[in-house]
């Protein structure tokens, strides 16, 4: 809010208009983070709160899967990334929570968008890719930017670790990855970083147990 305050009282001091229109967007750019930041925090206090488990019910992944994607394809286009999806031929039933997996599949898209760019200049590329094996279904999103280091994985998705104390205040607080943790913890599911497959970049995986039949109705 201070950054926010200083922004436009260097704007109310100039005279130009061009000044004044550069200044105009970057308060709306330290908005837009200010407000992301609110709603990372709201949503890792509210996982926190959770002293029991969420109930899970049976539902077709693949379709939240496409859903999710699909609300996050203009601004890829717009930040010049190919986002893809893979493995959404068949229906794929899995138990979780409807909105936790919608929230910590957007929290990986938006991550992988915003640092998951290669440094050479080569095209970004995310993919979303669902897929089962072993009696799991994994779904994954991979890009293909820098990845991470085994002891920045290790500290991203700790419960203790916050925003504030992380490199990345540039763009975002570092709270998207501790959130997905979380909301997985409490879907008993699963959560894993790792290397992108075939090349540099980061792979981050959710594995579900399948549903193998839908639930039984209320009576």
């Amino acid at each position: 809010l201070a950054g926010i305050r200083a922004l436009a009282d260097y704007g109310l001091s100039q005279q130009e208009p061009a000044l004044w229109r550069e200044q105009l967007q970057r308060i709306l750019d330290s908005e837009a983070r200010a407000s992301r930041l609110v709603e990372q925090l709201l949503a890792l206090a509210l996982a926190e709160e959770t002293a029991v488990q969420v109930p899970s019910e049976a539902l077709a992944l693949d379709e939240v899967v496409r859903e999710t994607v699909l609300r996050y394809l203009p601004r890829a286009d717009a930040a010049g990334v190919d986002l893809g999806v893979q493995g959404l031929e068949h229906t794929v039933r899995v138990l979780g929570n409807q909105a936790l997996i919608e929230g910590a599949l957007g929290n990986l898209i938006d991550n992988a968008l915003r640092y998951g760019r290669p440094a050479s200049g080569q095209p970004a590329r995310v993919t979303v890719a669902l897929s089962s094996a072993q009696g799991e279904v994994s779904l994954s999103v991979i890009d293909n930017g820098p990845g991470l280091s085994a002891p920045e994985r290790t500290r991203l998705v700790q419960r203790g670790v916050r925003g504030v104390r992380s490199d990345r205040l540039g763009q975002g607080a570092g709270l998207g990855l501790a959130i997905v943790s979380k909301f997985a913890q409490v879907m008993q599911a699963g959560f894993a970083l790792g290397d992108a497959p075939g090349g540099p970049g980061l792979c981050a995986t959710l594995t579900f147990q399948p549903a193998t039949a839908a639930p039984a109705p209320m009576a």
